[in-house]
């Protein structure tokens, strides 16, 4: 395992056996003149969680710190990014049937794009065609899950796809995918809503005072507060907990594929998920080398 912090006085790896709670097997880490630090690690941590414990100067504080981070260059990560994984990402089961056979589209002119922007939660998670616990995720992008035994049936977001498809629609652009820090990832934590707020004339401040309430606790944001670019992100999971989420996004890309849409991503390097100083300490190298790039469009693969 390799972890690049030339600043770093001392690096601890902390290996976790349980995705959430117990205690941490600490590991130290060795430093080579080009500043990477290094540990060999056993064979059998597949699946398991980790993190680093990095002793660095901080700036903002004008001191030394000891700081727990994740892996900025983490695949995965447990709910709310606590922790990175582990992960084969050529592991058939992270894979759906098909993953490598199925046909990307091809264009033969760029000027043949056409692009329809879309939010992974937005685009069901009102759908009343949707059964409830796939709101909001991956997989209400695919009929397998929707609806096992009615293969031709369609959601009203997926017939509405189909029929933009059908009008010449190659390209979904997603919104923010990557793991961000704004929304709590698993639903027990996430707020919602419990007043009925049909009841109010529209011209009445109380709705916006009671969405406002749970604004920094509810279950959307547009996701431009990046945490892990590299982890799809864990609110749109049906386990948030694990590598689950690469499977579903996988599925999701894949559908649309199987459509002849083209699926491509929003990636913001300009900005980070706000916090403590240091808190996000791994992250600032990236995102200010990257800050020139402002707005990538990426192949969702």
């Amino acid at each position: 395992m390799l972890l690049q912090a030339p600043t770093a006085q001392k690096v601890e790896l902390l290996h976790f056996w349980e995705l959430r709670g117990g205690q941490a097997d600490v590991h130290t880490m060795k430093k080579n003149e080009k500043g990477v630090w290094s540990f060999r690690r056993p064979g059998d941590w597949k699946d398991t969680a980790y993190k680093y414990r990095v002793t660095v100067f901080c700036p903002w504080t004008n001191q030394i710190e000891t700081v727990e981070v994740t892996d900025p260059y983490s695949r995965c990560t447990t709910g709310n990014g606590e922790r990175s994984l582990l992960v084969d990402l050529n592991s058939p089961a992270l894979m759906p049937p098909g993953w490598w056979e199925h046909r990307v589209p091809g264009l033969t002119h760029w000027t043949d794009v056409s692009v329809y922007e879309l939010h992974i939660r937005d685009f069901s998670a009102t759908d009343p065609s949707v059964p409830h616990h796939l709101h909001g995720k991956y997989r209400a992008f695919c009929r397998q899950h929707l609806y096992p035994n009615e293969p031709r049936r369609l959601s009203h977001g997926l017939a509405h796809l189909k029929s933009l498809q059908e009008a010449g629609l190659n390209h979904i652009h997603l919104l923010p995918s990557y793991d961000f820090g704004s929304v709590p990832e698993r639903p027990e934590e996430q707020a919602y809503v419990q007043e009925d707020l049909s009841q109010y004339p529209p011209d009445s401040e109380r709705q916006q005072q009671v969405i406002l309430s749970i604004a920094d606790r509810d279950a959307f944001n547009w996701g431009y507060d990046p945490v892990h670019y590299g982890v799809p992100e864990g609110s749109y999971s049906t386990a948030p907990d694990g590598p689950m989420r690469i499977l579903e996004y996988r599925e999701m890309v894949q559908v649309r594929h199987c459509c002849s849409q083209d699926v491509r991503y929003l990636s913001l390097h300009h900005s980070v998920k706000a916090g403590r100083p240091c808190d996000l300490l791994m992250l600032c190298r990236r995102a200010g080398a990257a800050c020139r790039l402002a707005v990538t469009l990426l192949p969702a693969v």
